[in-house]
């Protein structure tokens, strides 16, 4: 954790000098601390002519986020985690009744449902040359395929996708820690992305936050007499 804190404020400084660019070298000294890193978004292995290794963290700063943490993985994974660790410690069941027969199937459904979202999301981004990860500029609006009925598809998809797993395999503490997740997504991922593409895209992002919803469905137009 040092590492990571360190290597974050090293980028918060560097971002003031060195323009719309954002560079850091973790050098060969602290490498091995640094392996478990070398995943995360905007960090790039790099091999120079000596064979030295180092990683290379590189951001724009025309993005909506700009820590590798600003992911759907961290924000809803964490708390999912956590509710796990805590139906270990604290066993709990989904209560009984009419509706049981129902919660495992509902739960795969869910899960099938989110996978779907994600895939359709990321397809549709990636088709149109769109970033995913954070610290990476947004160049169009994307508003079509899953992004007409959901502006924030792959938040819902893996809101989807969790529940039903929570839901599936029976786990209420999971489940419950996901309203934490939904509240973290709109605060950390949400807020500042509808922020930034307001900024950015000034009337077509107002267009059609107006036309869609946040999480799922498109607003009804009054007819005009």
């Amino acid at each position: 954790m040092e590492d990571r804190i360190q290597l974050d404020s090293i980028t918060r400084a560097l971002i003031v000098k060195s323009g719309s660019m954002l560079w850091h070298v973790a050098t060969e000294r602290r490498l091995a601390r640094l392996d478990g890193l070398a995943f995360l978004p905007g960090l790039r292995w790099q091999i120079d002519k000596q064979g030295n290794r180092s990683i290379i963290c590189m951001m724009s700063l025309d993005a909506a986020h700009n820590s590798w943490w600003q992911i759907s993985e961290v924000v809803f994974g964490i708390p999912f985690l956590a509710g796990i660790a805590l139906q270990r410690a604290v066993p709990l069941s989904f209560p009984r009744g009419f509706l049981s027969p129902a919660i495992i199937p509902g739960g795969v459904a869910l899960i099938i449902a989110g996978a779907a979202l994600i895939i359709l999301a990321r397809r549709e981004l990636a088709q149109r040359g769109q970033p995913t990860d954070p610290g990476l500029p947004t160049t169009q609006m994307v508003t079509t395929g899953v992004f007409s009925v959901s502006r924030n598809p792959i938040y819902l998809g893996a809101a989807c996708f969790l529940a039903g797993v929570a839901l599936a395999v029976n786990l209420p503490w999971a489940l419950m820690f996901m309203l934490l997740s939904v509240v973290a997504c709109h605060f950390v991922l949400i807020a500042p992305e509808e922020r930034y593409l307001a900024a950015k895209f000034g009337e077509e992002f107002r267009v059609y936050a107006a036309t869609v919803h946040r999480w799922i469905g498109r607003a009804r137009m009054r007819s005009e007499h």
